[in-house]
């Protein structure tokens, strides 16, 4: 996939936030890998309310890790949704 159609959105703590555009019609979420790579088997964190859609290949501790990240930034990650879905609207 190219960038326009995963763009990524944070990358934080060794963790990488993006979105996949095509997910666009399901409610607000995030899909989390490691490093630049992103696999199928990262996780997807909904944005509201904030929980674990998948925890992918994640420990429990690095979930716990990412729902902070998340909740640090969710203001921010929510506007980036709605950037991002009024692109495809």
């Amino acid at each position: 996939m190219t960038e326009l159609h995963v763009p990524v959105i944070l990358r934080e703590s060794g963790y990488t936030f993006y979105f996949v555009m095509a997910d666009l019609n399901e409610p607000p979420h995030v899909h989390v890998g490691r490093g630049r790579s992103r696999r199928s088997d990262d996780a997807k964190i909904w944005l509201r309310p904030v929980g674990v859609a998948r925890s992918g290949r994640f420990t429990a501790r690095q979930i716990a890790q990412i729902l902070g990240i998340v909740e640090v930034h969710l203001e921010w990650m929510l506007q980036e949704w709605r950037r991002y879905e009024s692109r495809i609207s």
